[in-house]
């Protein structure tokens, strides 16, 4: 709650210095509504808001018309279509629109890589890149990208940010088979987030930590894990905390709770347009009717995970689900 109040209050300064720096660049107070302006897009990247965006372009305009820095307003034109590359990619990603992801991530990290400086920008640019990486299983390049981010970070001296930026590594270090670095990774992030309260954090670490015990056999700790991750009531990670759920049951043969809680993960899914989660779940679901000697039950959930992955395009997780079927 703390940390909510917090983000409340910075970005009600942050737009309160945008109102600001406006009414400067109204008296043609240059310099004034230029300091309003950078302190205002300080205070707002700590979230994704459109405002940042919004305020790079209102700085280029102003450094150009008012000054003519226009070398500074080609940075801020430059930093303005960065951001918006990477807040439209992180929906088209949630789409499930992979490629057109890629291509605004791709052209995100060529703007950061061509600045001086904005470490800040360069270390969200690698970041969802090396999300989106992960996702389509180039896991040696997501876990370069997340580390890169995180390294760009280190150098800004902030202690919080990469505790995002370990969700998606500690999931990369999964997929690679690296259970005990994705454990690792995932304890590192939570060391901030639990002392802090973060329910969205807390939620997606400790379900991706659960999954790591899981791969290893570890259904005491990965079930505590999946219990911490569900008393966040974050629902866009329900789903794949009871997904985790659902596996370790299938491990345990309680096929009963195993298809209970992986139909409950796809309803979760759906509510929150995670295709992502759904299709995991559909397939961890296939996995489970086929171990417990339901054929036609399996053809229908991975039928529905196979049409969700060739959507997104998963080529990995398409030939898996293919081999999968063959296999009834």
């Amino acid at each position: 709650m703390h940390q909510v109040e917090r983000l409340a209050v910075g970005a009600t300064q942050a737009y309160t210095k945008q109102l600001l720096g406006s009414a400067y660049e109204a008296q043609n107070r240059a310099e004034a509504a230029l300091a309003h302006f950078r302190e205002a897009i300080e205070l707002w990247s700590a979230s994704p808001q459109y405002q940042n965006v919004m305020l790079h372009a209102d700085q280029s305009r102003l450094l150009w018309q008012s000054t003519g820095d226009l070398k500074g307003a080609k940075q801020e034109a430059l930093l303005a279509r960065l951001t918006a590359e990477i807040y439209h990619g992180a929906v088209e990603e949630h789409l499930g629109h992979y490629a057109q992801a890629k291509t605004m991530y791709d052209s995100a990290i060529s703007i950061a890589d061509s600045l001086e400086g904005c470490l800040l920008q360069k270390s969200l640019a690698y970041s969802y890149a090396g999300g989106l990486a992960w996702k389509q299983g180039y896991v040696i390049n997501a876990i370069h990208l997340l580390n890169t981010s995180i390294n760009w970070a280190d150098k800004l001296g902030d202690s919080y940010r990469p505790s995002y930026y370990r969700v998606d590594l500690s999931a990369a270090y999964i997929t690679a088979g690296n259970y005990s670095e994705a454990i690792h990774q995932a304890e590192l992030g939570l060391n901030i987030a639990l002392p802090l309260h973060h329910g969205w954090l807390i939620a997606i670490l400790s379900s991706n930590a659960a999954e790591a015990h899981y791969y290893l056999g570890n259904f005491e700790q990965a079930e505590a894990l999946i219990a911490q991750s569900l008393n966040q009531e974050e629902a866009t990670f329900i789903p794949y905390a009871l997904t985790v759920l659902g596996m370790v049951r299938r491990a345990q043969n309680q096929y009963e709770e195993s298809i209970k809680h992986l139909k409950e993960a796809v309803q979760f899914a759906q509510d929150t347009q995670d295709r992502y989660a759904e299709a995991a779940a559909w397939r961890q679901l296939g996995d489970t009717h086929r171990a417990a000697s339901q054929p036609t039950q399996a053809q229908e959930a991975y039928d529905k995970a196979l049409a969700h992955y060739n959507y997104m395009k998963l080529d990995k997780e398409i030939g898996e689900v293919t081999q999968a079927l063959a296999l009834l």
